[in-house]
């Protein structure tokens, strides 16, 4: 067919389950179907997914792509917002589709819509197909709307770009197109950093030349130069990336967003200066994008050569200053902007370089000068006063994490590596527990309480938490977490780990019983499973176990 498949879909923000959760989505069903359906070229263009964040590129694949597959699942705004301009643009060829457990925020009910079970390995196959013939449909059908839009005005044509791209505009028309265009050129080399003469010399060069130049810069330029660098990077040819990187970066046309997925794509080649290049040339050309300079210190984080740049931009980002004495100096204006990203690349720039005490004294500062991310600022503290081995001072202020909020999966996952670092295995995997109440579609949480019922005996009863050295008992209370996991995002990248979890713990025998259980086999039957201990984690009472903390932490301040 040779023509572009777009999707978009929640990607999960920075929880790394949802992203694992929405990737297996996309590998394990979106991107099959539309194969199958005929579709070579299918693009999913993973941005920052904040509402408003629609680049320049996302518009213009959902104005040109010929077939758009819209996910709608749990009412994602940038999902909605992307289906609106879709909407304007097209008649048809849209299809939507959605978790079948997902609650709806948006007047779709109208609008046909292809559901899917993600839980349910065996319907895979079936939705597939589902989503296959909904394409076909839409392509046989496309001059009939498949929304509001095109109903409410059912003369507009049925390709907008098409309509505007074919309209025979005069002389006039085409000269102002031209000149708008060129401002446009002008403001981006002026971003890019050329100077006012290097920009008259390209305003005097003639137009066969500037065309020729445009043409060589296509292949260089935005999802053409995307898919080459996917290509590149998956045949793992480290000289052809570079090369077509030196091209892009010389000819070609690139976006913030397009930086940020070039350095993604590199990092598949497991090569940290190509990823250095990229997001040097990037915080260059876009000095002001606080993103791309966040994710350069996570590069300069990762050798030691570098890790003193990452003090210092980090230092430019949170504004920061030291007085003769080692003190921090920050302005209110800049504390009162500070984000959480911020603040994580300022700290991990200092744990990387072992700075702790000044790290403490810089957090303490912000918690005096009334910065709003306490909770960000206490874990960090506790962290570091862990490093220097001041554990007393490290629990208070883990404590003082959950004391503030409670129901975090996060804070209960930082004080359980505390517990941990003291072997106190017992309160760790209670912490655990609570953290799996807190997400429970987290699948690392499951892994590792299956990991500690097998390695340490660790065993939730209806009588309570005891130690159980009992093999069958451990196994039979552990494969419930493991089933529950892979049942959260059931993509292939969760199978093998499901297989090299249970084969690394000798379960293969368990491992077999457990993929026919999931794929509806009579012979799944057979295991035998203990669900208690997954019940409990499930159904735990977080509300009644706030309360306990809280008692206790009064009781222990008395």
């Amino acid at each position: 067919m040779g023509k572009l498949c777009y999707v978009i879909m929640p990607y999960g923000g920075t929880d790394q389950n949802k992203i694992n959760h929405y990737n297996g989505i996309y590998s394990a069903i979106i991107e099959p179907a539309a194969r199958a359906a005929g579709y070579t070229e299918i693009l999913r263009e993973d941005h920052v997914n904040t509402p408003g964040a629609i680049s320049h590129n996302i518009v213009k694949h959902l104005a040109e792509a010929d077939m758009v597959i819209a996910d709608l699942s749990h009412g994602n705004a940038n999902v909605f917002y992307e289906l609106g301009i879709r909407h304007v643009f097209s008649k048809g060829k849209t299809v939507l589709i959605c978790d079948s457990t997902s609650k709806q925020f948006f007047d779709t009910a109208h609008l046909q819509i292809v559901y899917y079970d993600a839980s349910a390995l065996y319907k895979i196959t079936e939705t597939q197909e589902k989503i296959k013939e909904s394409i076909l449909q839409r392509l046989q059908a496309d001059s009939v709307s498949d929304n509001s839009v095109h109903d409410a005005y059912p003369s507009l044509p049925i390709s907008i770009l098409n309509y505007i791209n074919t309209d025979d505009d005069s002389e006039r028309e085409t000269i102002r197109k031209l000149q708008v265009e060129n401002a446009e050129l002008l403001r981006k080399l002026k971003d890019m950093g050329f100077s006012k003469d290097e920009i008259a010399a390209k305003e005097d060069e003639p137009i066969e030349v500037a065309i020729e130049r445009a043409r060589k810069a296509i292949p260089y330029s935005g999802r053409k130069a995307l898919l080459a660098f996917r290509e590149l990077a998956e045949k793992g040819d480290h000289n052809g990336f570079l090369d077509f990187l030196k091209n892009t970066l010389t000819l070609g046309t690139l976006d913030e967003s397009d930086f940020i997925e070039i350095s993604q794509i590199s990092k598949s080649l497991n090569n940290n200066t190509i990823r250095q290049i990229v997001l040097e040339v990037a915080v260059k050309r876009y000095p002001d994008n606080e993103n791309l300079q966040i994710r350069l210190v996570d590069v300069y984080n990762e050798v030691y050569e570098t890790k003193a740049k990452a003090v210092e931009m980090s230092n430019r980002l949170m504004g920061v200053t030291y007085d003769a004495n080692g003190n921090p100096i920050i302005s209110k204006e800049k504390i009162s902007m500070l984000t959480e990203n911020i603040l994580a690349a300022f700290f991990d720039s200092y744990i990387a370089q072992k700075d702790y005490q000044r790290a403490i004294k810089v957090a303490h500062y912000l918690l005096e000068n009334k910065c709003r991310h306490n909770i960000m600022l206490y874990r960090n503290i506790a962290f570091l006063e862990m490093r220097l081995g001041r554990y007393e001072e490290a629990k208070k202020y883990y404590l003082l994490c959950l004391k503030h909020n409670y129901k975090n999966d996060v804070n209960h996952k930082h004080y359980s590596r505390f517990l941990y670092n003291q072997q106190l295995y017992t309160e760790m995997f209670e912490e655990e527990e609570i953290m799996l109440a807190a997400d429970p579609n987290d699948s690392n949480y499951c892994y590792e309480i299956a990991g500690d019922i097998l390695d340490r005996g660790l065993l939730r009863t209806p009588e309570g938490l005891v130690i159980n050295r009992n093999r069958d008992a451990c196994k039979a209370a552990a494969i419930p977490f493991l089933i529950h996991a892979f049942q959260n995002a059931p993509d292939q990248d969760s199978f093998e780990r499901l297989k090299n979890f249970m084969l690394r713990n000798r379960m293969k025998d368990e491992f077999e019983l457990v993929i026919a259980l999931l794929q509806g086999e009579e012979k799944g039957e057979q295991l035998s499973l203990d669900f208690y201990p997954l019940n409990y984690c499930l159904n735990l009472d977080l509300e009644e176990k706030e309360q306990e903390f809280l008692k206790a932490i009064e009781q222990d301040e008395q």
